[in-house]
């Protein structure tokens, strides 16, 4: 039997075949009334495509091949990013540029391409950024759990146990990061360490002490602020800890808001430490009465040098006659209500004792 040849097969489905319907490619023609009429198309044209397209499975569809002969393609596409095929999706798209949303998630011209069409229709990088979506995942949470800034780590932790059998997959010190580490470095604890630091801890003593008298003097010059406190605004805090300080903040006495200071607010308090050369941010400060709450997350403030500098921190600000509350991350999580009120109670004891300053 004489096939079609891969030409004519192509010239006759750009002139006669007008869509594809399931399975089936049909022809489409009128009649005088201007009625649309439908056959298939012939057996022998449906042989000849199969004919050419026999490096598709048995089991693939009429549309995949059809799309083969239509665009002149001789083998299945691969991934961008691996060698494994693609998947074709339907006769109008074709194939899928990558095997996984793993792999486009690493395609540089991907998340380029992405990003520049969001910010074309929302004006932002990604569609979680927009308000419509912020505000509907709050109603939805406010529907579902009665609190619209609800979180569940637990559950995340659960399910990544049960999954990958590690809590941490994928985060900072898990095993997959560690592995990445190991095949990347050759060492797990590779750190890497910036260009200045080594340049830095690469001089002599003396010069590091200059270097060190400089910053200093640049710092008094910068920010140094009337009552000689250091200021300095940062966004190296917790999302969740500001949560909570908005909640005791809505709370307060309006006489004691304009001397309240949280990184969304305003600014973290900040005090600088003359003596050793370090400066120290507070998470929560209501100055006139003298309060401080610290907000401790699990993971950061269980590093050993943190636990030291935070000793050093709470000595400084209770040496000035402060108090300091501190709240774990745990704690937190498991009774935000209850926190929350025993927050406001120690800041109603203490407007109680001392005079607003």
């Amino acid at each position: 039997m004489e096939y079609f040849s891969r030409e004519e097969c192509k010239k006759i489905l750009l002139e006669k075949c007008s869509f594809i319907y399931r399975d089936s490619a049909y022809i489409a023609t009128t009649d005088n009334n201007g009625k649309i009429l439908k056959s298939k198309v012939n057996q022998h044209l449906l042989n000849s495509i199969i004919f050419h397209t026999l490096q598709l499975s048995d089991s693939c569809k009429l549309a995949e091949r059809m799309y083969w002969i239509l665009n002149d393609i001789y083998e299945k596409p691969k991934c961008k990013q691996c060698d494994k095929f693609v998947s074709f999706r339907s006769f109008n798209i074709g194939y899928s540029l990558f095997c996984s949303s793993k792999c486009s998630s690493n395609d540089k011209d991907w998340w380029k391409s992405r990003t520049e069409k969001s910010i074309e229709k929302h004006g932002v990088p990604y569609f979680t950024q927009t308000q419509i979506f912020k505000e509907k995942s709050k109603a939805k949470k406010k529907e579902k759990y009665d609190d619209e800034t609800f979180t569940n780590p637990e559950k995340s932790k659960r399910t990544k146990k049960e999954k990958y059998g590690d809590e941490n997959y994928g985060g900072f010190g898990s095993i997959e990061f560690n592995n990445r580490l190991i095949e990347k470095y050759g060492d797990k604890n590779y750190r890497n360490v910036p260009k200045w630091k080594k340049s830095y801890y690469d001089k002599s003593d003396e010069e590091r002490k200059l270097i060190s008298k400089k910053r200093i003097e640049t710092k008094k010059k910068k920010y140094i602020d009337s009552d000689g406190r250091f200021h300095l605004n940062t966004t190296y805090y917790s999302k969740i800890s500001q949560i909570l300080f908005w909640r005791i903040y809505d709370k307060l006495p309006e006489q004691l808001k304009d001397k309240t200071y949280f990184g969304e607010l305003n600014k973290e308090f900040a005090y600088y430490n003359w003596d050793i050369g370090e400066g120290y941010f507070y998470d929560f400060v209501i100055s006139s009465i003298k309060i401080c709450i610290e907000y401790d997350g699990e993971w950061f403030h269980s590093k050993s040098d943190v636990i030291a500098k935070d000793e050093r921190k709470q000595k400084f600000l209770e040496d000035r006659g402060f108090k300091v509350i501190r709240i774990p991350q745990k704690d937190f999580e498991r009774s935000r209500p209850e926190v929350i009120n025993y927050c406001l109670e120690e800041i109603n004891k203490l407007l109680k004792e001392k005079p607003l300053l």
